[in-house]
């Protein structure tokens, strides 16, 4: 049972990881294809997707970190288990290989292997 719990803190983390840094990369896209009134906030969205990966880690490792912390405050049922937030690290380290090799692939236009 307690490798379950592992395994779902490392795909949660994975999960998000990768989705986080693909919505984060389509706000440059997207604003390409806006309207030139649109464009007022093109500093933010550039500063985002440039900077998706690490929002994408520290935003994905500090939902699992405060859920750690509330599992040993008690504020829900759970224990603090530092296994835990090595399994949400891995997951997120996963996710953002994937999200590179996602975001490559894309890119390269060539057909790489899934």
């Amino acid at each position: 049972m307690q490798h379950i719990d592992k395994f779902q803190h490392l795909t949660i983390s994975l999960v998000a990881t990768v989705a986080l840094v693909l919505l984060l990369a389509r706000l440059q896209s997207n604003t390409a294809r806006a309207s030139t009134t649109a464009h007022h906030h093109q500093w933010l969205r550039d500063w985002l997707c440039a900077l998706r990966y690490p929002l994408a880690f520290s935003a994905v490792y500090s939902a699992g970190a405060i859920k750690e912390v509330g599992d040993g405050a008690g504020w829900w049922p759970g224990n603090l288990d530092l296994a835990d937030l090595a399994a949400d690290v891995a997951g997120c380290v996963l996710g953002l290989l994937a999200a590179a090799y996602m975001e490559a692939r894309e890119r390269s236009g060539l057909e790489l292997p899934l």
